[in-house]
């Protein structure tokens, strides 16, 4: 394990970004942005939330990501939110990776 510290705040998302594009497609859909508010926000609070909760949480991250309302989120969208929201901007820039050799 290593703390994510190296790059400049506009890598670090870009980097975040790509590492939860699942299926490579350049774009997040709602499942892909889940799993990020899951594992950066969710898992970062002392407060447990209920499924339904991480649900709502999600959704609401998605709507105000999905600015063209296209269905998925390119890098601009999310950058700008991300950059935007301190909770979420602070997760990212704190970001801890996992690496299995």
């Amino acid at each position: 394990m290593f703390r994510f510290t190296y790059g400049n705040p506009k890598a670090r998302f870009n980097y975040c970004f790509a590492l939860f594009d699942a299926d490579g497609g350049g774009e997040l859909d709602q499942e892909e942005l889940t799993v990020i508010i899951d594992s950066l926000l969710v898992n970062s609070t002392k407060r447990k939330l209920t499924k339904k909760q991480r649900a709502v949480l999600a959704r609401r991250y998605f709507q105000k990501m999905d600015k063209d309302g296209g269905g998925s989120i390119d890098i601009s969208e999310f950058r700008s939110v991300a950059i935007a929201d301190k909770r979420l901007a602070t997760a990212i820039m704190s970001m801890t990776c996992f690496f299995k050799y």
